[in-house]
């Protein structure tokens, strides 16, 4: 049924359109006709920064609860100029550019999953459809995603890098901060002692926080020092960025409070003042080992002669907010490999397991309970 020519053509065609974070007019516009054609109704939900497309397929199924399957559209750089190339059975790049299967490996599926629906007649639920914008930043779609115009409770994306058969079956929440050091300007080499110098505060800061990969469970990263203007001036600001990763609240709390707490005491010891801003990205997500529908999703991976392997991820993905709304989200792999680097690549095989996953998952949801 899956025609693998063509699934194949339209992931390298969508790989083409060239679609960073919050540039996803082009393959936007493309998807929704692409989904009018295959049998749905198909709108753009527009938010301040860019779009989702949400569509709706009826079912073929009398009463049947509906199922949702999700990717989002934009990638990662660089993207300007891909050209695929399919060699021993692998679609890559020429190496001068990312890929672009994070994720539409993932939506190219869902596009062939339609095709199969409208050209054979399978049982299969109402279906709902959501391309997500901005997932590299933040998961800015998907926060701004109008949920309450969907109906499903169940529902899969694929937007995990490895073979198929993966199951994240919990992900962290993400925090950002920025903490913003206020010193004092003075001539550096005339009258430096009148100054205080906000890069060096914000240094000690840096040294004092936690780094790297702080238990199983979290992780902290300082990613940006920014402050000064100019080498003959005592820089009166620094602003130092960052984000830790948690799947635990108790986590959570003790690393927000660390810190608070460092950055005041450097205040307090160099007589300067800090300003402090910490904002929660997306909150954590975790299934229940002997959760049905975590049994069900394992029984389609078997049926498409897979081994289910549940992980626990440390990145966070639409899945993340579907599952804070009442939506039970799993997060499968649609096969991709190295993604977010210029050695991207998935087999071609995997790309046509991947769509079978969602078929069989669509054929057998029905029988759910």
């Amino acid at each position: 049924m899956i025609n693998e020519q063509r699934l194949v053509e339209t992931f390298i065609r969508l790989a083409g359109l060239n679609s960073p974070s919050l540039q996803e007019e082009e393959v936007g516009r493309e998807l929704a006709d692409m989904l009018r054609t295959l049998g749905t109704h198909a709108e753009v939900q527009h938010y301040g920064q860019s779009f989702n497309v949400i569509a709706r397929k009826s079912g073929t199924v009398a009463g049947g609860s509906p199922l949702l399957f999700g990717a989002h559209m934009d990638t990662v750089e660089p993207t300007v100029g891909i050209q695929c190339i399919i060699a021993e059975g692998i679609i890559k790049t020429s190496g001068s550019t990312i890929l672009g299967a994070d994720n539409k490996s993932a939506v190219a599926q869902i596009l062939e999953m339609l095709a199969v629906f409208e050209e054979n007649e399978l049982p299969h639920p109402p279906l709902e459809i959501v391309f997500t914008s901005a997932e590299e930043k933040g998961l800015l779609g998907a926060r701004n995603l109008a949920v309450p115009l969907l109906r499903s409770r169940h529902g899969i994306i694929l937007d995990i890098s490895g073979p198929p058969g993966l199951i994240v079956t919990a992900a962290p929440a993400r925090e950002q901060f920025d903490i913003t050091v206020r010193g004092r300007a003075a001539h550096a080499g005339i009258e430096p002692e009148k100054g205080i110098n906000a890069v060096r505060i914000a240094a000690e800061i840096i040294a004092v926080l936690p780094n790297g990969r702080l238990d199983g469970e979290t992780t902290f990263n300082v990613s940006a020092l920014g402050g000064g203007s100019s080498s003959n001036i005592v820089p009166k600001e620094a602003i130092i960025h960052g984000e830790f990763r948690t799947h635990s609240e108790r986590r959570k709390a003790e690393l927000t409070e660390c810190i608070r707490m460092t950055a005041r005491a450097a205040a307090e010891r160099f007589g300067t003042a800090v300003a402090v801003q910490i904002e929660t990205e997306y909150e954590a997500f975790r299934i229940d080992s002997n959760h049905p529908f975590l049994a069900f999703a394992e029984s389609v991976l078997r049926e498409c002669a897979l081994v289910p392997q549940r992980i626990v991820t440390g990145g966070g993905s639409d899945a993340n907010i579907l599952n804070r709304h009442g939506i039970c989200c799993l997060n499968l792999s649609s096969g991709m490999h190295d993604i977010h680097t210029t050695d991207e690549h998935i087999a071609v095989a995997d790309l046509v397991t991947g769509a079978e996953i969602l078929i069989r998952s669509a054929c057998s949801f029905p029988s759910y309970r």
